[in-house]
């Protein structure tokens, strides 16, 4: 039994971590409160400077030949619309057995999508 544990625990010593910063080029190794303070906007009161990498020279955004609303679908093009939906909050409540329901969203679907075909 010693030597099945044993056999065990030398495997598991060999599955340690294979990824460290230095396995990604464009990766910067800093701790946890180096990031947090960096988020929060306290750069430079962080240890040491953090280096980040240059923007892309040209940055080309293109769109989806997809209409965004109806008037930007053709003349005669079928579209989809939206269903309609009610949000609902409910708010914490106890019942009558003293038991606290945490409350929250319920959505009610009023109306479903339908395919509109203009004329």
């Amino acid at each position: 039994m010693k030597l099945l544990l044993l056999s065990v625990f030398a495997g598991l010593a060999a599955c340690g971590p294979t990824y460290t910063c230095g396995d990604f080029p464009d990766a910067v190794c800093q701790s946890v409160s180096e990031t947090y303070d960096q988020i929060r906007g306290n750069a430079g009161q962080a240890s040491h400077a953090v280096s980040t990498p240059d923007p892309p020279a040209h940055v080309i955004l293109t769109t989806p030949d997809v209409a965004s609303s109806p008037q930007d679908a053709g003349i005669g093009e079928p579209f989809l619309t939206r269903p309609r939906l009610l949000r609902i909050l409910l708010t914490p409540w106890e019942d009558k057995q003293k038991d606290l329901h945490a409350g929250g969203y319920v959505y009610i679907r009023l109306e479903e999508s339908q395919w509109v075909i203009p004329r």
